[in-house]
């Protein structure tokens, strides 16, 4: 693997969850006892629904292990960068990234016994593959779809599918709950700036999202809810993950 980003996201409503000193360093305090190795900062972030004036957030980042966690107006986001730097195991960092989203969660609802409910969450990773890994490019495009009119697999040296189903979840605190099941799957070609090394690249990119229905009137995402949809968009993912490089992987 080249690179793989994750994300999670948990929407919602955190307009009040703003820069303010002393809530920065109570968080702060927590993900500390929660053996969490992070400083503090700040962005600013301008969203028309919460009025015309940026809002002072809070971020935490961890540059060396490339993560960064943001308190926005209408969403906690948690981004995780995994360039090539040493032997790569795709479920070991899946694995870590699943501990570090639970963490931050049960810190900030440990943090305050009211801390406001989610009405979305998603968990999106995106790998871009080594060239040395794949299969023939042309062959990927020929197995993926059926060539668009007036494309062929010999001149078409950009493209990109998206595929995208519905699926439903049933757990203990998961009930009747819908999610999207969207796959992306690309050739991409050009530089890629990958921990300050630019390299020319010409490599497939897959991207793995799963979400819940957006919902704003319902706000029900607890640590329970969240902790139940990683596990199993965690099974999900590899699952996926697995089918497709059977393509992309043969030779």
């Amino acid at each position: 693997m080249l690179l793989t980003n994750f994300q999670f996201i948990l929407f919602g409503e955190y307009k009040d969850y703003d820069a303010d000193q002393e809530r920065v360093m109570n968080i702060f305090k927590k993900f500390v006892e929660n053996d969490m190795n992070v400083l503090p900062g700040t962005f600013q972030q301008l969203n028309p629904n919460f009025g015309l004036k940026p809002s002072d957030r809070i971020v935490f980042n961890n540059t060396k292990e490339n993560f960064n966690i943001q308190i926005g107006l209408d969403a906690i986001q948690i981004q995780k960068n995994n360039p090539k730097l040493r032997a790569y195991n795709f479920i070991d960092e899946l694995n870590n990234f699943i501990r570090l989203v639970k963490k931050t969660l049960k810190s900030l609802f440990e943090l305050e016994e009211k801390f406001k409910l989610g009405t979305r969450i998603s968990i999106i990773i995106e790998n871009t593959y080594e060239r040395e890994e794949l299969g023939d490019l042309k062959q990927i495009f020929e197995k993926i779809t059926v060539n668009a009119p007036g494309y062929n697999s010999e001149e078409t040296f950009e493209w990109s599918f998206r595929f995208v189903k519905r699926n439903e979840i049933n757990k203990e605190k998961i009930s009747n709950e819908k999610i999207n099941l969207v796959n992306e799957i690309s050739r991409i070609n050009g530089n890629l700036n990958s921990n300050g090394e630019v390299n020319e690249i010409d490599t497939i990119q897959v991207k793995h999202d799963i979400n819940t229905l957006f919902d704003v009137n319902s706000e029900r995402i607890d640590l329970l809810f969240a902790d139940e949809f990683l596990n199993e968009s965690k099974q999900i993912i590899l699952s996926q993950k697995e089918e497709l490089e059977v393509i992309l992987f043969e030779k």
